[in-house]
């Protein structure tokens, strides 16, 4: 009676420490497969999102590449989606700080992807609500641009149009094979393509022209800097002229130059034979009443007359006083 009951007492403690010892397995598996380190600093953070695009509990925390923590519990309440992360280090958030929802791959999962903010930027006052950037929907996206792109086929007639170009493209090109219109001519006809071929064949012979020096053009461009010579030496001798008119030593130079004095005293000549000129017509003066009188000139005229007259007479007497003189003189 005793033995059995030794015996029963044993099972029982063998069975006990068997489920003890699977308890302890599960609750080390449980631990390492939730990634918690139980004897590690842990820091919440509670950040609103507008929209979590299918986040889980439980999915990874990033930081400039390194897992940081994951999110610890997420609760839709009337502003949004608030979202409890646990990290393993404590965040300074900066004022142009970005906490941002991305796809961990294209087959699917999230993760959080936080940006503290640039050194430069001013610290995130405390006790700042903390908001998420509102993830973008990349499945979502293409669908409405499959969508827009069906309904403008078959609302819009795009179909239509895009079957109608084609079929004016396929006419366009039966036309330019059959050497229809300029392009199709240009296409198809030999003589442009031996026009062509003559054309190259003389530009060919221009360049061999050139080569060998047997034209203007070629002497320009082969006469080892004569020209080039000539042009810098009248260059030179323009610059003198300038230099000459700039430091007024000639006519010209002091007619340009600053002071305006020969141009002042050519104003004051030109004023002056205005101001005689406009005597003259107003007839002051002699020279005014020789010019605007008509009497003076008539007085004039006579008097030159009466002149020529005298003079006339004189040359008729003129031998009866010489004859005279001789006679008596040889007394």
């Amino acid at each position: 009676m005793k033995r059995d009951r030794i015996r029963e007492m044993s099972i029982e403690v063998t069975v006990g420490v068997f489920m003890f010892m699977v308890l302890l397995a599960l609750g080390v598996f449980t631990i390492i497969f939730s990634r918690e380190n139980l004897f590690q600093k842990s820091y919440a953070l509670d950040v609103v999102f507008d929209e979590i695009m299918g986040v889980r509990e439980g999915d990874n925390i990033y930081l400039r590449g390194v897992i940081i923590g994951r999110v610890r519990r997420i609760v839709v309440e009337p502003d949004g989606v608030r979202m409890r992360l646990s990290l393993t280090r404590e965040l300074h958030l900066r004022e142009d700080y970005r906490i941002e929802i991305l796809p961990a791959s294209v087959l699917g999962g999230r993760y959080i992807y936080v940006y503290e903010g640039s050194p430069s930027a001013p610290r995130l006052p405390e006790g700042t609500p903390i908001r998420g950037l509102t993830p973008v929907d990349l499945m979502g996206s293409a669908t409405r641009v499959v969508q827009n792109i069906r309904r403008a086929i078959e609302e819009e007639g795009l179909l239509a149009d895009l079957q109608a170009a084609a079929r004016n493209i396929h006419e366009i090109t039966r036309k330019l094979a059959q050497g229809e219109g300029t392009i199709g001519r240009l296409l198809t006809d030999e003589t442009v393509h031996h026009d062509i071929a003559a054309v190259t064949a003389d530009l060919r012979r221009a360049a061999e022209r050139l080569a060998a020096g047997e034209s203007t053009l070629s002497r320009l461009l082969s006469d080892k800097g004569e020209i080039y010579n000539d042009a810098a030496e009248i260059a030179r001798n323009l610059r003198e002229v300038s230099a000459r008119l700039n430091n007024a030593e000639s006519l010209l130079g002091k007619l340009l130059a600053p002071d305006d004095t020969v141009y002042d005293d050519v104003r004051a000549a030109a004023q002056s034979l205005r101001t005689v000129a406009d005597t003259i017509a107003r007839g002051e003066g002699t020279i005014g009443r020789i010019v605007m009188r008509g009497e003076l000139y008539e007085e004039v005229r006579l008097l030159v007359n009466e002149l020529r007259a005298t003079i006339d007479d004189f040359r008729e007497t003129a031998p009866v006083s010489t004859f005279t003189s001789i006679f008596f003189g040889a007394f």
